[in-house]
């Protein structure tokens, strides 16, 4: 049984303004195979019918308070091998975030893994991800929980996880290790932060970055939004060649989907009692560029202070500005310009 985390008592299951879409799952017919062919969701066509994934009622899952819940993986049965070793079932979006200067999407989900029954070397077990697909579905970016690499002393799996990265000399993508790892048999909320405008992303689980403001695709392949797919990898083999999967799965739910605009920048001020020096603090993004300009009668305005404009290099981070220039004056105004070079 999969556990809740106490810190996901304050994740809201709905969005408000930019959200494109959320689901609890608790539409959709429980039972295997239920995912794809519901309420627009795909999935891989190659493993319809062989129960790899589904929707849980509570009572299946055991967790309690959260309603239905979806699955992927579960079922040990070794598959076709024309199935291949990779599943999913995904949600088209299919935005453009820029153009619709939205350029910030977040993707929430809650997730957790259940390992493989048995313990040991011997044991099959499989790699989890969501993976960000563009309206043409080629792969942008995933990130992976890793299930599969079994630590030596103990025997079981390292837990690690992974996030994606375009390799621009061997054109595929390498798997980066993020120094972070997961927890089995418990529900986590990840949520997935990117910058189309910036292309850079960020990873929080349980409200603690994973990574931040890291390039998200590095690649060609256009950069806006299509589906966005919760996937499996298989990892084991069967005695005669063909992809086996493990009974490990991974339970996923209150899956949200937004797109928001950056907020114009409000300033904070504070005068130095000593020196009169202005400093101004505001919230920065990285890869803009902020351009900070005075007035002492608001019908005129020089963008000539020292220092600006600076581009930002992280993101949530507060920037501080300080005017040194108006230690004499009376009366002056600011106002702050954001450019993306």
């Amino acid at each position: 049984m999969i556990s809740r985390s106490l810190a996901l008592f304050t994740f809201a299951a709905s969005a408000l303004g930019g959200e494109l879409y959320y689901t609890g799952f608790d539409s959709f017919p429980t039972g295997y195979d239920t995912i794809a062919g519901t309420d627009s969701w795909l999935g891989s066509t190659a493993f319809s019918g062989l129960k790899m994934s589904g929707v849980d009622a509570e009572a299946t899952h055991g967790i309690i308070g959260i309603g239905n819940a979806a699955f992927i993986g579960g079922n040990s049965t070794a598959t076709p091998a024309a199935a291949g070793r990779s599943i999913n079932v995904r949600r088209n979006v299919n935005v453009d975030p820029v153009a619709l200067n939205e350029e910030i999407l977040t993707f929430r989900s809650l997730v957790g893994i259940k390992d493989s029954s048995s313990s040991g070397f011997t044991t099959r077990r499989d790699n989890f991800e969501f993976a960000i697909y563009n309206q043409s579905l080629q792969l942008l970016a995933s990130v992976q929980f890793d299930n599969s690499t079994i630590d030596s002393a103990t025997q079981s799996p390292r837990r690690i996880i992974y996030r994606t990265q375009w390799n621009t000399t061997t054109s595929r993508f390498d798997l980066v290790n993020t120094n972070a790892v997961f927890l089995h048999d418990t529900l986590q909320q990840l949520e997935l932060r990117i910058n189309f405008r910036t292309n850079r992303w960020s990873m929080n689980l349980d409200g603690i970055s994973i990574f931040a403001d890291t390039t998200f695709h590095s690649g060609s392949r256009t950069r806006n939004l299509g589906p966005i797919a919760a996937q499996l990898q298989i990892v084991g083999t069967s005695l005669t060649g063909t992809p086996q999967p493990g009974d490990n799965y991974m339970l996923f739910d209150d899956w949200l989907v937004r797109t928001d605009s950056l907020p114009v920048p409000k300033p904070s001020l504070a005068r130095n009692p000593s020196s009169r020096a202005v400093t101004l603090t505001f919230a920065q993004e990285a890869g803009y560029s902020y351009q900070v300009a005075w007035s002492a009668s608001l019908s005129s305005w020089l963008s000539n202070l020292q220092g600006s404009p600076f581009t930002a290099s992280v993101t949530n981070d507060l920037a501080t500005f300080t005017d040194s220039t108006s230690a004499s004056a009376t009366r002056r105004f600011y106002r702050i310009t954001r450019t993306f070079p």
